[in-house]
């Protein structure tokens, strides 16, 4: 006989807990806002529409004080450590473009231009280059065109960026004491990042 599978699953939704987030998807973000503004306004007046105002937000405050709901959003809260890029985030503020690597160069690998020189980018080669009007002067005539060699958002899954790892600017954690100890690559956006700022750290 078979071993009944014993694995966690969320338990199932009822009619009345969609519905419930049905309608609670159907209330704009931005509500707080608006309902704060249309009290200092005066724009709720009567005593009846003040009354609705104080159901709603006595019922906001006691969703607010369940317990799930406080275990909630300590989870979206708690600080995590992106295996990426290796910033501080939580899952509350997360967004896509929040998890940002620059492209990286050697000051030493260039190509000479009729123009000046060009670096090809260590992690992309020639698909990315810098361009200096000259040798040595400093002058990036594309710096501000260049686009982030990854632009996403941080996580903590390490299989999924184990791949992406370059030796370059996708570096792995570098751990001392159980703790990533590993830079974010800074980028200014005023000068390129060469490789010796990256391997610096």
């Amino acid at each position: 006989m078979s071993k009944a599978n014993t694995r966690a699953t969320a338990p199932a939704m009822s009619t009345y807990a969609r519905y419930l987030a049905a309608t609670a998807r159907a209330i704009p973000s931005s509500m707080n806002a608006n309902v704060v503004k249309c009290l200092f306004e005066g724009r709720v007046r009567t005593e009846a529409d003040l009354a609705v105002v104080d159901t709603f937000l006595k019922a906001a405050a006691a969703v607010q004080a369940l317990p799930t709901y406080k275990a909630m959003i300590n989870e979206l809260e708690a600080k995590k450590h992106c295996v990426r890029c290796h910033d501080t985030f939580s899952d509350a503020d997360n967004e896509s473009g929040d998890c940002v690597i620059p492209h990286v160069f050697n000051c030493d690998e260039y190509q000479r231009t009729y123009m000046g020189l060009e670096y090809p980018s260590e992690c992309c080669g020639e698909a990315v280059t810098l361009e200096e009007e000259g040798a040595g002067n400093n002058d990036w005539t594309n710096l501000d065109d260049l686009d982030m060699c990854y632009e996403g958002t941080h996580t903590t899954n390490l299989r999924v960026v184990q791949s992406e790892y370059n030796d370059t600017n996708i570096l792995p954690c570098k751990m001392e004491n159980g703790k990533c100890v590993r830079g974010v690559i800074d980028d200014d956006g005023d000068s390129p990042v060469w490789t010796w700022k990256v391997n610096s750290d």
